[in-house]
C-alpha cells in the first residue's frame, strides 16, 4: 500500500512536471508566433515616416516646379535661381525612394531644366530656329533612349544604347546623331560614352547628373503626349 501510494505520488508529480514544462515551453513559442504576425502586419503597411516623407517630397517637387517655370529649360536661369534649384535638387535627393533606376527609366521624357552647355547653346542660341519641346525617350527592355530637340522646321536627334547598374547609375554608349531640316537629313559623328546617376526617380519625376557634373531635369509625359509622339515616329519612318 505504501508503496503503491508512493508510486502513485510519483507519478502525479511527474505528470504536474511535464504539465509545467509544457506550458513553460508554450510561452515562447505564443510569443514568437504574436511577434511574428505584428511584424508582418509591420511590414503590410507603410511606416508613418513615410507618409511625413511623401508630404515633404511633394512640397520640394512644387517648389522645384515653380522656380523652374520661367528658365526656359535653363537658358534664362539667374544665379539665384541656380542656387535655389541646387538645394531643391539636394534635399530631393535626400528623399528618393528609387534605388535602381532600371525599368522605372522607360517612357517619354521631357526636358524641364538643364545645365548641359551643348543642349543650352542650341535650344538658346537660335542655331537651328525656334525650339519647340525637348525630350528623351527611353525604352528599358531594350535598353535603348535618344535625345531629341525639335524645331518648328527640323529635329535634332542622339541615339544611344544604355545599361542600368544594380544601383542608380546609368552607363551609355551614343550611336547616332542627326539633324533634319526642310525635309533633308543630316548624319552627325556621334559623341562618345558616359554615364548619369538618377539621384531622384518617382512615376513622373526623373533628376539626373552626369559624368560631366551637369544636372537635368525632366518630367514624364502624359500616356497622350506619349501617343503623339509615337505617332509622329510613324509618318518620319513613312517619309524615310
Amino acid at each position: 500500500m505504501a508503496v503503491g501510494a508512493a508510486s502513485g505520488a510519483l507519478r502525479r508529480r511527474k505528470m504536474a512536471n511535464n504539465n509545467n514544462k509544457a506550458l513553460a515551453g508554450a510561452g515562447p513559442r505564443t510569443h514568437q508566433r504574436t511577434t511574428a504576425t505584428s511584424r508582418a502586419a509591420g511590414e503590410a503597411f507603410p511606416s508613418p515616416f513615410y507618409f511625413v516623407e511623401e508630404v515633404e517630397r511633394r512640397s520640394l517637387k512644387k517648389q522645384l516646379l515653380a522656380v523652374l517655370a520661367d528658365s526656359d529649360r535653363g537658358v534664362k536661369t539667374t544665379l539665384q535661381q541656380r542656387i535655389s534649384i541646387e538645394k531643391l535638387i539636394d534635399k530631393l535627393s535626400a528623399l528618393n525612394l528609387t534605388a535602381v533606376a532600371g525599368a522605372r527609366l522607360s517612357g517619354r521624357w521631357q526636358l524641364l531644366w538643364t545645365t548641359e552647355k551643348e543642349t543650352l547653346a542650341i535650344t538658346g542660341g537660335g542655331i537651328l530656329g525656334k525650339v519647340t519641346d525637348v525630350f528623351q525617350i527611353i525604352d528599358a527592355r531594350a535598353g535603348t533612349l535618344s535625345n531629341n530637340i525639335v524645331f518648328e522646321d527640323g529635329t535634332f536627334a542622339v541615339g544611344a544604347t544604355f545599361k542600368p547598374s544594380d544601383g542608380k547609375r546609368v552607363y551609355s554608349t551614343f550611336e547616332s546623331a542627326s539633324v533634319r531640316l526642310a525635309g533633308f537629313t543630316f548624319a552627325v559623328p556621334p559623341i562618345g560614352n558616359g554615364w548619369f546617376d538618377c539621384v531622384y526617380l518617382d512615376d513622373d519625376m526623373q533628376i539626373v547628373r552626369d559624368s560631366r557634373g551637369d544636372a537635368l531635369i525632366l518630367r514624364l509625359s502624359s500616356a497622350r503626349q506619349q501617343q503623339q509622339q509615337k505617332q509622329q515616329q510613324q509618318q518620319q519612318r513613312q517619309l524615310v
